[in-house]
């Protein structure tokens, strides 16, 4: 994998994975699990989303590891079309309530400092920033405002 490009991260990802695979099916040997049809992987997977505790992403990269383990490193080419990436769901986007929208500006230096009239923010050099960019602003400052929350909540409650 070293030779091949692959980050430190996406290795240790991978070795995870493929190890998780080996120790989930314990009970049967080196050789069984190296032997493995794509319906067993399959299945696999399906357990994996079944625990809810993996999201769809992660489980494309399990399907990433174990295909490289199997493809490269043992050299095995069973039906690794046959083997099943689940789709992702599509997450929808945070909406903030009045309320919610109301706080995160409280908590923004930004808004009191600039006073903005036509956008609520304004690019580097002027006109509206991007719809990522202003989600990132206010991804940010929601972070801030629920930090500063919860610090209030402790201070009582200790």
């Amino acid at each position: 994998m070293v030779l091949k490009g692959y980050s430190i991260n996406t290795i240790k990802t991978y070795y995870y994975f493929v190890l998780r695979l080996i120790n989930y099916y314990r009970q049967n040997s080196i050789s069984q699990i190296n032997m493995f049809s794509a319906s067993v992987i399959n299945e696999y997977h399906q357990l994996m989303l079944g625990e809810k505790a993996y999201s769809f992403q992660t489980v494309n990269q399990s399907v990433n590891a174990i295909k490289l383990y199997y493809q490269g490193y043992l050299k095995r080419e069973f039906e690794l079309q046959d083997v099943i990436r689940p789709k992702t769901g599509r997450q929808l986007p945070k909406v903030w309530n009045k309320e919610e929208m109301r706080k995160i500006l409280k908590t923004s230096d930004y808004y009191k400092e600039f006073k903005p009239k036509e956008y609520l923010f304004l690019g580097q050099f002027g006109g509206k920033y991007s719809a990522t960019s202003a989600g990132n602003v206010l991804s940010k400052a929601y972070r801030k405002e629920r930090r500063t929350q919860t610090r209030w909540i402790t201070l009582i409650t200790t």
